[in-house]
């Protein structure tokens, strides 16, 4: 049971991590496009 929540844990951080990532870049570009960047 223990083993089964943490596995659980486990995937959905791993899920999170991959759509996550993308995401946050993707951001960063699109900001980068519409604002100028700030030193």
């Amino acid at each position: 049971f223990i083993a089964s929540i943490s596995l659980s844990i486990t995937l959905s951080v791993l899920i999170f991590n991959l759509i996550e990532k993308p995401i946050n870049r993707f951001g960063h570009r699109l900001a980068n496009k519409i604002l100028p960047p700030r030193n």
